[in-house]
């Protein structure tokens, strides 16, 4: 029988992957108990450990049909088909044209967007997301694809950490410039849906916990009796027992504060040397609390603790050379044990692709990540585009840290 601990670390783990549970309180499939699954963001709830804030609010919605544009070139909105599961989070269906999801709490969220896309046509195509609160476009969560011509597939992902005040409503809007290029729905390639998005909160402050009490003193020990008195006369009483010490009191617990910050990169970055390691820059923070950007490369944490580090890299290349790209992660200028992934360009010039993952890593307070890459061929490099075909604005790269 293959052990747990020989299995592979999973990556990429989103709210919607499913994990397996024991309910120990239903017997109805064995006397220890019955197994069943459930989506991560069903018990996100249980291992908070706060009151107050908003923690366990979360929502996961999915469209489950074929999407593809009516006309050419136009702006159309994603229709979901539904909601999985959620709590404080809700699908809205606002018109026929215009799906959105409502949140009913204020506070820091994460937002998670993974869709299968299919191209139809005789000529590779770009496709374009981007999301809206409300009137607002979320800038770090805008992203294009190149799909190959002739029944290519493609993957695109991303995440974005976002302010939210009660009531506002997100909703996604694609383009393409052609209508046999869409969102297709196979379970072959995906998880069944072709668009899926998850969406929980991020804690705001964690209250630390009580000390114990300090144990009672023990009881002092009975006065001895008075003797007797001569020819009638009472005894003299025994004097009374020392009372025992005050027990200590627990040490208080310590508070702690959440932490979480969001990179972006607006220029291009280049490999100038073949095989050479070269850190990924940022230039721009679009938000942060407790984690700060040093020396355009170093992300600094204010707090010991866990972190998800999450980075999204728009890769180019300038000439047809074919050749692969490797990335990883460093804590304190070292590179960290298992963290490289291994990504190949096929194709000729400007041949986008995205690399998009995360890493979780313990630390302590004061420490930095930098993200490391090299290339076999130095005609790759991190493609910065200031006025894409649809949408604003697309950054080299995106990163964020939350605190977990």
């Amino acid at each position: 029988m293959a052990l747990l601990t020989d299995q592979i670390l999973a990556t990429g783990v989103t709210p919607s992957d499913l994990i397996h549970i024991v309910i120990t309180g239903d017997t109805s499939q064995n006397p220890a108990g019955s197994s069943y699954k459930a989506p991560i963001s069903q018990v996100l709830s249980l291992f908070t450990g706060t009151t107050g804030g908003n923690e366990g609010y979360y929502g996961q919605f999915y469209v489950n049909t074929n999407l593809f544009a009516p006309t050419s070139g136009t702006s159309n909105t994603i229709q979901f088909s539904g909601t999985e599961l959620s709590n404080q989070v809700s699908l809205n269906t606002m018109s026929l044209t215009n799906d959105s999801i409502i949140f009913n709490q204020s506070g820091k969220y994460q937002i998670y967007f993974r869709g299968t896309l299919y191209n139809g046509a005789s000529t590779k195509e770009s496709v374009s997301v981007t999301s809206y609160l409300g009137s607002n476009i979320v800038r770090s969560a805008i992203d294009n694809v190149d799909v190959e011509a002739n029944g290519g597939y493609e993957t695109i992902s991303f995440e974005s950490l976002v302010d939210v005040v009660s009531g506002e409503s997100l909703y996604f809007i694609w383009k393409t410039s052609n209508i046999l290029t869409g969102f297709i729905n196979s379970a072959g390639l995906s998880t069944g849906y072709s668009i899926n998005v998850s969406v929980f909160s991020v804690g705001d402050v964690l209250s630390g916990a009580s000390g114990t009490n300090g144990t009672s003193g023990t009881s002092g020990v009975n006065g001895t009796s008075g003797t007797n008195g001569t020819s009638g006369t009472n005894g003299t009483n025994g004097t009374s027992g020392t009372n025992g010490t005050s027990g200590t009191n627990g040490s208080s617990g310590t508070s702690g504060v959440k932490a979480w910050g969001s990179f972006i990169s607006t220029v291009d970055q280049t490999i100038g040397v073949a095989g050479t390691t070269y850190k990924m820059s940022a230039d721009t923070t679009t938000t942060n609390s407790n984690v700060t950007l040093s020396g355009g490369s170093r992300f600094v944490v204010t707090n010991g603790g866990t972190y998800n580090i999450q980075f999204s890299a728009q890769i180019n290349k300038s000439s047809g050379t074919q050749g692969s790209v490797w990335i990883w992660l460093s804590r304190g200028g070292t590179p960290i044990t298992a963290t490289n992934t291994e990504v190949y360009l096929g194709g000729s010039s400007n041949e986008r692709t995205v690399a998009a993952w995360n890493w979780v890593d313990e630390c302590d307070a004061g420490a930095y990540y930098e993200i490391e890459w090299t290339a076999e061929h130095n005609n790759v490099f991190l493609d910065y585009t200031a006025s894409p075909t649809y949408g604003p604005a697309v950054p080299s790269l995106i990163v964020t840290l939350t605190q977990v």
